[in-house]
């Protein structure tokens, strides 16, 4: 889904929850989209994910299609060193921001 996509549904009124995630050890953060039971992620103009260096450029895209208060999601290290998958959600930060 491309940002004018997303300022389209917001306009519209649509319930869409938003999440920023990233990974502790990058400085790459990614925006994904929840509409109903849908989940979509942000991309560019030849559809590939869209990918942002910081958090605050991350929030400017979030802002410009309308959105004023998202979810930032942060995953550790810790879960690829020591190889768990069903306790993955042990290593995620959650933090709720406004935009």
């Amino acid at each position: 889904m491309r940002i004018k996509e997303l300022k389209t549904l917001i306009d519209q009124k649509l319930i869409v929850d938003t999440r920023i995630e990233t990974h502790a050890t990058h400085n790459q953060y990614s925006i994904h989209i929840n509409i109903k039971d849908e989940e979509y992620q942000l991309t560019n103009w030849r559809n590939k994910p869209l990918i942002f260096r910081n958090l605050e450029q991350a929030t400017e895209a979030l802002a410009q299609a309308g959105i004023d208060h998202s979810v930032l999601v942060q995953h550790t290290g810790h879960e690829e060193v020591i190889e768990l998958s069903a306790h993955n959600e042990l290593f995620i930060s959650q933090t709720p921001i406004s935009i």
